[in-house]
């Protein structure tokens, strides 16, 4: 295997670990409309560089979300809209995948297949409502 290959394979495979977990039907956050006529978020999920400890010796250089290991919960209710901003501040395209939950294709996050990718240092609005609840990841 190419070294580049590794690297990639290796970095898909931390991201995953570090995926947000969605807990759906536990919400307690406050989801009422901003007032002020700005654009309204439950979340705003940034993808970027991080350092973490994952193993006694030092920190380790991660991609995280929000500079967070790991990464944070997003809670939901089911039935309810979520609306998550999501921001790449990687040196490449990425998309978030919300594994398991039953949505609309286009905003499932698989790239290439069911979305585009999102540019490094683009932005995209994942809004879809919650049909189940359960704990994703």
């Amino acid at each position: 295997m190419k070294r580049r290959t590794l690297l990639k394979t290796a970095a898909a495979g931390l991201i995953s670990a570090n995926l947000p977990s969605l807990s759906l039907a536990m919400s307690s956050a406050d989801r009422s409309a901003n007032t002020n006529g700005e654009e309204h978020y439950d979340y705003i999920l940034t993808a970027e560089p991080a350092k973490a400890r994952i193993a006694a010796g030092g920190d380790s250089d991660i991609l995280g979300f929000n500079g967070q290991f790991p990464a944070p919960v997003i809670r939901a209710k089911q039935g309810k809209p979520l609306r998550v901003m999501f921001i790449n501040k990687l040196d490449e395209p990425t998309t978030v995948h919300w594994h398991g939950i039953r949505i609309a294709n286009n905003m499932d996050g698989v790239p290439h297949l069911t979305q585009p990718p999102i540019p490094a240092g683009g932005r995209f609005l994942y809004e879809f409502t919650c049909p189940d609840a359960g704990t994703f990841w």
